[in-house]
């Protein structure tokens, strides 16, 4: 059953790729393009030689500024009402089909719960909202006033401007993928979790990902079991693709990462883990659950690593 939950997770992450999508359109046509053509429009109106130049200036910078933050405030909360919705029906999907599939296994009818709670949920520490604000608004906000004000202080060319606030967009668009590929890995993992305990599940079992892109958090806790209401959950970082699934004793757990490590060539042990550890962990001064404590990587000289 562990390999159906991580198979069901490329397509959840699928679906990530369609809401980001969705997303980014939003945010290009209806605040990125605009606000872009805006900048362009307004520079030619601030001192050529730097804002500080007049007093007439410095207050058209200061109404730039305080555009850019409108905009990208209300972008940003239109694009995080748009993924909220998305993830909602992310979650009744999910929920249907952790029910089906456990029913499947049981024999029994699951009932589906609602899943509003999977979107309120926060995950990493955050609510949806307080991601939005520190992963796409607050860091895009900074950059895109960075790469103004810093322009009109060195007297850069007003194209010059532009292009530097526009790459600025582009890290935001990046960023803003990151966060609705997590997102959507937690709102699923809440749904599954909901189901989970109403279909009277008492243990998970953490799966990760079987590849060289596997982060050394996910390595450490594969494999392990979890009571149904303690232990850590899936995303473990941004980009997270691990899962928990179901397990009850006495079934075979999924092939772990650390057997799959064993058949690969020594120089992919060494990419994945770092040549010291891969040498500390061949030599059996290590496991692979000792590489990462408390959801952080622990350092060499923690690990006792020469």
């Amino acid at each position: 059953m562990a390999d159906k939950f991580l198979l069901r997770e490329t397509r959840i992450a699928r679906a990530a790729r369609g809401f980001s999508e969705d997303m980014l359109e939003s945010l290009d046509a209806g605040t990125f393009e605009p606000l872009i053509e805006d900048i362009a429009s307004r520079l030619p109106n601030i001192a050529a030689r730097g804002f500080a130049a007049t007093p007439g200036a410095n207050q058209r910078v200061y109404f730039l500024r305080r555009t850019m933050r409108e905009a990208l405030t209300d972008g940003t909360a239109s694009a995080r009402a748009l993924v909220a919705d998305r993830l909602m029906q992310l979650a009744r999907l999910e929920a249907k089909w952790t029910a089906k599939t456990l029913g499947d296994a049981l024999g029994m009818r699951v009932p589906v719960p609602g899943v509003a709670q999977a979107i309120a949920t926060p995950f990493l520490g955050k609510s949806l909202r307080e991601w939005f604000d520190s992963f796409l608004l607050r860091p895009t906000l900074a950059n895109a006033t960075a790469a103004v004000q810093g322009g009109l202080v060195r007297s850069d060319a007003a194209r010059s401007i532009v292009r530097a606030a526009a790459l600025s967009f582009d890290k935001a668009r990046a960023g803003a993928v990151t966060l609705v590929r997590t997102a959507a890995a937690a709102a699923a993992q809440a749904a599954r979790q909901q189901v989970m305990v109403a279909a009277g599940v008492r243990q998970v079992v953490w799966v990760s990902t079987l590849d060289e892109r596997t982060s050394a958090i996910c390595i450490a806790l594969d494999g392990s079991v979890f009571p149904i209401d303690q232990g850590q959950r899936p995303p473990a970082h941004p980009n997270c693709r691990s899962v928990i699934a179901p397990w009850f004793g006495g079934q075979a757990k999924p092939e772990g990462y650390a057997p799959w490590l064993r058949r690969q060539p020594r120089d992919v042990q060494d990419d994945v883990l770092g040549p010291k550890r891969a040498a500390a962990w061949r030599s059996g001064e290590i496991v692979l659950a000792d590489l990462a404590k408390d959801n952080r990587v622990l350092t060499l000289e923690q690990l006792g690593i020469d």
